[in-house]
């Protein structure tokens, strides 16, 4: 028997003998749910007025096969459903389509229990709802979630495409800039370039106004001598007066060739040919030169860490070092100052270091000392064309060294030329 009073269990009573049947049709006829007991082959033994007006009969729907109203998609289904209750004898909720008196199509959702009180036949109570607008309303929004979504997607393709538009037109700008930025750091160079080569000029012009006027003023004084009073010189005066001559060309010569030698380096044609070379011998021979062209002005002293090592150096290029470092030793210091030169054969790299007691390089030169035409800010009037240590650097890195230098402003300097023994030459 059944416990709870719900419309479908009072259908079922109303369905069982004994029980009082005005009672049944009073409950079934005033639900607005649709009510049908079923036999076991789903034949209808009762349907209320709220399925009748649903189907639009207007007679007795008893006998009735009720799976012919049902949708023929759904109908197999809610036949395997209905045996299933029946056999099972539990209950089971179910929603499909009906076929209404209009032949439209609706949705019924059905609330299917078996009634059985052990003595009469199996009796299966069918509580229906009309859900077709609440389906419509469901089917509208499966649609809108449908539509929604498509859209998103579409609106998500749209903002991927734009987002690899932008992030195109970003690495597009980042190139731009980049190249700008290129251009502008070549512009830059370019101008810097343009005003080392402007101020080059200037002190070419300065160097050469200057340095070739006082030669070319001796040899023209010289030679307007010689023309002019010549007969009334004795051999020696005239011998003085050549000799003149010839200390302003060879001074000439000397700019011509250092021009030359930073020209030919700028160009990448300053040549390179090592050859076994005596490091105390060589060193300790030029010294000795240019102590005796200095006639006894200065303390010339020479050390050497090298004893009769040889080293693979190019003897052109070595002469333009220690021939520069030493000329400017002299020219920048006291007479009766020292000057030293020191070579050593180390294991890794050959050392010459010339030092002096001189006028000394100030702190804010040293940064420009080996550029080509730049002359220390306290030379004063000590001629000079401000080319020898740009030669000395440049033949230092010829054979793949380095200079340093390290001074004291009125303290001296000491110059340090360091050549590895291996070197790979600069171009």
């Amino acid at each position: 028997m059944l416990q709870k009073r719900s419309p479908a269990r009072a259908a079922a009573d109303a369905a069982g003998p004994g029980l009082d049947e005005r009672c049944f049709h009073a409950v079934a006829d005033s639900t607005s749910d649709m009510i049908a007991v079923l036999d076991a082959e789903g034949r209808r033994l009762y349907a209320n007025p709220a399925l009748a007006r649903l189907l639009g009969e207007t007679g007795s729907l008893v006998g009735s096969d009720s799976f012919l109203d049902i949708h023929p998609d759904d109908r197999d289904r809610m036949r395997a459903l209905f045996r299933q209750v029946a056999t099972q004898g539990s209950g089971a909720r179910a929603e499909y389509r009906l076929i209404d008196g209009r032949g439209g199509t609706c949705y019924l959702e059905s609330q299917s229990n078996v009634v059985c009180d052990g003595s009469g036949p199996l009796r299966v109570v069918v509580v229906s709802r009309d859900v077709t607008e609440r389906r419509r309303m469901e089917d509208a929004l499966s649609r809108l979630n449908r539509e929604l979504e498509s859209r998103i997607e579409a609106r998500t393709a749209q903002l991927a495409a734009a987002k690899g538009q932008l992030e195109g037109t970003v690495a597009e700008l980042q190139a731009a800039h980049g190249e700008l930025r290129t251009r502008e750091e070549d512009a830059r160079r370019a101008l810097e370039r343009a005003r080392e080569l402007h101020d080059l000029k200037l002190r070419f012009v300065s160097m050469t106004n200057h340095e070739f006027r006082t030669p070319l003023t001796t040899i023209l004084s010289a030679s307007e001598l010689l023309r002019t009073y010549d007969g009334r010189f004795s051999d020696k005066e005239r011998i003085e007066i050549l000799d003149d001559i010839r200390s302003a060309v060879g001074r000439m010569t000397l700019m011509l060739d250092q021009v030359l030698t930073i020209s030919r380096s700028d160009a990448g044609r300053l040549e390179f040919r090592p050859e076994p070379v005596s490091v105390a011998g060589f060193a300790r021979d030029l010294l000795g030169k240019l102590e005796k062209a200095a006639l006894g002005s200065h303390r010339f002293v020479f050390e050497s860490q090298a004893a009769e090592t040889t080293r693979p150096l190019d003897a052109r290029l070595l002469t333009l070092i220690l021939q520069n470092l030493l000329s400017n030793a002299v020219k920048y210091s006291a007479q009766g100052s020292r000057v030293t030169l020191r070579a050593a054969a180390e294991a890794a790299a050959t050392v010459f270091e010339v030092s002096d007691e001189g006028i000394g390089i100030p702190e804010e030169d040293r940064a420009n000392m080996f550029k080509t035409f730049f002359r220390g800010s306290n030379v004063g009037r000590i001629a000079g064309t401000g080319l020898g240590l740009a030669i000395v650097k440049r033949a230092a890195q010829r054979h793949g060294g380095a200079i340093a230098c390290e001074s004291a402003l009125g303290g001296g300097s000491r110059f340090i030329v360091r050549i590895p023994l291996a070197p790979e030459p600069a171009a």
